[in-house]
């Protein structure tokens, strides 16, 4: 994903050229919800054994290309993003986003 970020941000492709971004962390394993139910996340398996170790990379290329990045304890980086995504539609934009993809968001 960072990759991809990165590749879109030099590209001449003006369509797909972020003008604004931020690679967005999860905090911790645990926030707020499991506060409020225990089982939160209960069945879901744990993350592939080779792509834990990636989270301190992935982490240490962000900060070596000065990229912004946001992370709030308690909060996952779903949470952060859906803020952001409301946010920003309050100001007349529109976003598409889907599964594995960053969210766009654009003037309406």
């Amino acid at each position: 994903m960072l990759f991809k970020l990165l590749e879109d941000a030099r590209s001449d492709d003006s369509i797909h050229k972020p003008t604004h971004f931020a690679v967005i962390f999860d905090s911790a394993k645990k926030n707020f919800r499991n506060e409020i139910y225990s089982d939160y996340k209960a069945n879901r398996t744990e993350a592939p054994e080779d792509l834990a170790p990636q989270f301190e990379y992935i982490r240490k290329a962000v900060k070596a290309f000065n990229l912004p990045s946001i992370e709030l304890i308690n909060y996952e980086a779903d949470d952060l993003i859906a803020t952001y995504v409301d946010q920003i539609l309050k100001k007349n934009f529109s976003r598409t986003s889907c599964r594995k993809s960053p969210v766009l968001v654009h003037p309406s």
